[in-house]
C-alpha cells in the first residue's frame, strides 16, 4: 500500500466512524467531534491483515469509546445555564451524547463476539477512568507525573489493542507518538484549544500558565529526540507507518526550529 492509499484509507475509516455518530438533533447543539488521525493510522497498520469487516469493527469500536470518553471530558463545569438556551440545551445533550457514543460502542463490542478483545477494550477504559480521577483531584507532584498519567490515558485504548494482537515492542512508540501529535496540536492552536489536559491543567493552584506552556514546549523536545529511538522498534511490516511517522516528524523539527538530527531508517 502506497502513502497514498493509506491516507485515502484512514479518510474512509473517518467516514465509517463518522456515519455511526450522525444525529440530526445533537448536530446542531454540540461541537463538531474530532477523530484523532494518528490513532486510526495506528490502529489501521496493527490490524491490516484482519479480515476487512472485522478490522473496520474494532476500529470503529476503539474510535467511538474514546468519542464517548472525551465527549464527557468536556462538559464544562460551574453554574448551570438559565433553561431552555442554547448553551443549556449543549450541556444537557453533550451528557447524553457521550452516554449516546457509549452504547453505540457497547453495541458493537457485542457485535464482534470477541470476548478477549471486549476484555481488552473494558480494561482499557477501566485503568482511563481511575488515572482520569487521579488527574480530576491532582494527584500528581510533579508536571512530569502529570504528563506520564496524560500519556498513559491517551494511548490506553491503542496499546490495549496492539498488545491484544502481541505487539509489545510498540508500546513506547505508540505512547509517545500520541502524545507527540496531541502537544503539537495543542502548541499549534496557542494552548487554546479544549483538552481534557489542559482543562485540568488550567485550574491548577500549583502552576502558572507560563509553567505549563514552557514545561509543554520542552516535552516536545524530549519527545522527538526519544521517538528517534522508539520509531526504530516498529518492525518492517509496517513500514507505511514507519515512514509516515518519519516525514511527520522531520515536519515538526522544521516548524518548530528544533536542532534534533533524525536518523534515516527503514
Amino acid at each position: 500500500m502506497t502513502l497514498y492509499e493509506k491516507e485515502n484509507e484512514i479518510a474512509y475509516l473517518k467516514g465509517l466512524i463518522t456515519d455511526k455518530l450522525k444525529h440530526s438533533y445533537m448536530d446542531q447543539y454540540i461541537e463538531k467531534i474530532a477523530i484523532d488521525d494518528e490513532k486510526i493510522n495506528i490502529l489501521d497498520s496493527l490490524l491490516n491483515n484482519f479480515p476487512k469487516a472485522q478490522k473496520e469493527g474494532y476500529i470503529i469500536t476503539v474510535s467511538l469509546i474514546q468519542i464517548a470518553l472525551n465527549t464527557h471530558d468536556n462538559i464544562t463545569e460551574g453554574p448551570e445555564p438559565a433553561d431552555h438556551t442554547p448553551e443549556r440545551i449543549s450541556k444537557q445533550l453533550s451528557v447524553l451524547a457521550g452516554d449516546y457514543y457509549s452504547g453505540l460502542y457497547y453495541l458493537l463490542l457485542s457485535e464482534l463476539q470477541d470476548f478477549k478483545m471486549i476484555h481488552t477494550l473494558a480494561t482499557a477504559i477501566k485503568n482511563i477512568n481511575e488515572l482520569k480521577m487521579k488527574l480530576y483531584y491532582q494527584e500528581y507532584s510533579s508536571l512530569d507525573e502529570f504528563i506520564n498519567m496524560f500519556e498513559e490515558i491517551n494511548a490506553a485504548l491503542v496499546i490495549q489493542v496492539a498488545e491484544h494482537i502481541g505487539e509489545y515492542s510498540l508500546h513506547s512508540f505508540i505512547s509517545e507518538w500520541l502524545l507527540l501529535s496531541k502537544l503539537i496540536h495543542q502548541k499549534n492552536n496557542k494552548w487554546k484549544s479544549q483538552s481534557y489536559a489542559k482543562h485540568w491543567l488550567q485550574d491548577s493552584i500549583i502552576y502558572s500558565k507560563e509553567e505549563i506552556e514552557q514545561f509543554l514546549s520542552e516535552k516536545i523536545t524530549s519527545l522527538v529526540v526519544s521517538l528517534n529511538h522508539s520509531i526504530k522498534q516498529i518492525p518492517d511490516k509496517y513500514l507505511n507507518l514507519k515512514v509516515s511517522v518519519m516525514n511527520q516528524l522531520k515536519q515538526i523539527i522544521k516548524e518548530n526550529e528544533l536542532i534534533i538530527s533524525i536518523t534515516e531508517e527503514g
